[in-house]
Parts: C-alpha cells; sequence; structure tokens
C-alpha cells in the first residue's frame, strides 16, 4: 500500500488485507488457484500435474474460459520459459494440467495476452479469465516488493463493475490462493473438485459482489 497506484486501486474496490500465499516460490501458488491444492507442487521446475482442474468444472456447466499470458509462444507450449525468457510456465498454471496440455482441443484456451485487447473489441471475452503478467510486469523483478518476499501475505484487491463500492473498502476476514476455487464454484453452481476446496478452503465473502452468473 506504500505503491501509490496500488494504494488507489484499493481505494477503487474492496482491498482484501488479510490474504495470503500459501507457499513460496511461485509455481505452488498458481496451481492453487485452479486446484484449491498445491497438488504435490512445492518448487518452479516444471511439473505435470494428474487430475481436474477449474477448467473442467466450467467446461462441465458450459461456461467460457481463456487464459491470457504475456509473450506466451502459444500453441500448446510448454517448455519452461519463452526465447525471451519473458513468458515463465511456472506462471501458467494450466499448462501443468495433463487434462490440459495433451489435449489439443482444450490447450487452444490458453493464448498470448495480446489476444484480449481483439476479444475486447469483438464482444467474445469469456466468462471466465486468467491474466499473467510477463516477468518485466510481476513485480518480481523490480525493488518495491523486495520486502515482501519473507511472508506470505499478498496485496489483494477487487475491483470492477461487480465490486458493491457503496460497502466499506476492506475486508480483514482471512484467504488465501485456496479461496479462488470455492468462490467461482459457488458462483456458477460448479461441482467440487474434491481437492480441499469443499473442505479446507474459505471463499471470499459474496457479499461484496452483485450476482455474476
Amino acid at each position: 500500500m506504500n505503491d501509490p497506484y496500488l494504494a488507489y486501486l484499493g481505494s477503487q474496490g474492496i482491498l482484501l488485507s488479510n490474504y495470503h500465499a500459501v507457499w513460496h516460490p511461485s509455481q505452488p501458488n498458481y496451481i492453487a488457484m485452479i486446484r484449491a491444492s498445491k497438488s504435490g507442487v512445492l518448487t518452479d521446475f516444471n511439473q505435470d500435474v494428474e487430475g481436474a482442474s477449474l477448467p473442467d468444472l466450467l467446461e462441465e456447466k458450459g461456461i467460457s474460459w481463456k487464459a491470457y499470458m504475456e509473450n506466451y509462444p502459444g500453441n500448446g507450449f510448454n517448455e519452461s520459459h519463452s526465447s525471451d525468457k519473458l513468458y515463465v510456465r511456472k506462471h501458467n498454471p494450466f499448462i501443468s494440467m495433463n487434462q490440459i496440455r495433451t489435449n489439443s482441443s482444450r490447450f487452444i484456451y490458453i493464448v498470448n495476452a495480446d489476444r484480449l485487447k481483439k476479444d475486447i473489441e469483438d464482444g467474445t471475452v469469456p466468462q471466465y479469465v486468467f491474466y499473467t503478467p510477463n516477468m518485466a510486469n510481476s513485480g518480481h523483478d523490480t525493488n518495491y516488493l523486495d520486502s515482501l518476499t519473507n511472508y506470505n501475505h499478498i496485496y489483494t484487491v477487487f475491483i470492477g463493475p461487480n465490486v458493491l463500492k457503496s460497502m466499506k473498502h476492506e475486508d480483514d476476514g482471512w484467504y488465501n490462493h485456496y479461496s479462488f476455487v470455492p468462490t467461482i464454484e459457488r458462483n456458477w453452481n460448479l461441482s467440487a473438485l474434491g481437492t480441499g476446496d469443499d473442505t479446507e478452503s474459505t471463499p471470499f465473502n459474496d457479499g461484496f459482489f452483485l450476482d455474476i452468473i
């Protein structure tokens, strides 16, 4: 919140002041956001994960999804990083899912982030969007986040037209990366993955949102 722009974003929506990562380094947290589990992933090395993930539940209900990745080479690329090293696989949890990575009809929904502008112009932005910045834009290689790398307290804010701005601008409830899956499941009445999303994960307070189904 010492960064002026991040502080501004917090004032425009709902700041989650007690939000936490589930592990360090990065990759387990990304896996957690679509599996509600680290699934045995504890490092940033390439690791393939068996079993269903959030896109499986979305597709089951006919909910469209797409993962926009800055500098992603496309076409199911599953190497550790792009030739320019700006895209890294560890920040793309979808390509770690065996059921997505090995299926060309599914990994087409992982796209280069440049596609987002065209999808907006065409009115084809899916219902569920996951956006990952590249290594130059992620905060990993800048100084202002250095002091945060020794603990798991993560800056998180909800902004957008479906956030109820008339309510208080802060939620101090305890959340972490596991909270995403049960929140999305509840919003679209999805099945449960059974990875902890139905027993061990705390969904976000839906009192802060308009109905977005």
